[in-house]
């Protein structure tokens, strides 16, 4: 009978044992049961404000994009009235110059043609200034919550290959306008070649008047 009590005595500890070790596996499950669900409503959290942020990237992208070829139509038009320009004082650099629209007229119109571009292009600058400073923002923000890195960088790196294709398309249109401004220079000193000639004319008829 003692053998007995002893063998159900030893038997209950050991269940006791193997119970209190399940109770304590059951309490860890739960509690990353409960960490889990509060990281996967940080990662909703997260991922919603993602969406929204990338929405607006998308809208600014898009708005660029438009600019862009807004600024690109605008720089060929520009560029085109300047070359017209060059071409009609390069063809009257020798002849009497009575005929001509008065240099300083000329000359505010090829500046005011500069001026106009490069406005556009600051606006385009400022915008995209404030995009990466908004995208830097969300990365600082989202990379202190986000449980995957890996995902969020490759996120990043998807953000920072479109703006470098945007920002290769600006370097493009950057280029352009040192090319128009240069051909303003060119005009303006054919310009200023041509009033020299004129006045040279206008002397030379007072000279022979007054002989």
């Amino acid at each position: 009978m003692d053998e007995i009590l002893h063998q159900w005595s030893r038997q209950l500890d050991e269940h006791t044992k193997a119970f209190r070790e399940q109770a304590k596996k059951v309490s860890d499950w739960d509690r990353k049961l409960f960490e889990n669900g509060h990281q996967i409503s940080n990662l909703y959290k997260m991922t919603v404000e993602t969406e929204e942020t990338q929405a607006k990237i998308d809208q600014n992208l898009d708005y660029i994009d438009s600019q862009q070829q807004e600024l690109s139509k605008t720089l060929d038009m520009y560029e085109d009235q300047v070359q017209k320009l060059f071409e009609k004082d390069a063809a009257t650099a020798g002849v009497n110059a009575n005929g001509l629209r008065p240099v300083d007229e000329q000359r505010e119109q090829t500046y005011s043609l500069a001026e106009n571009l490069n406005k556009q292009l600051d606006d385009m600058s400022l915008n995209l200034t404030s995009m990466i400073e908004e995208i830097n923002q969300t990365s600082t923000k989202t990379e202190g919550e986000s449980g995957d890195p890996v995902s969020f960088t490759l996120w990043v790196n998807q953000i920072v290959q479109i703006l470098d294709s945007h920002l290769a398309s600006l370097q493009w249109i950057e280029d352009s306008t040192i090319s128009l401004q240069s051909k303003v220079q060119d005009v303006s000193r054919i310009q200023n070649q041509i009033t020299k000639e004129h006045e040279s004319y206008r002397s030379r008829g007072v000279f022979t008047g007054r002989s």
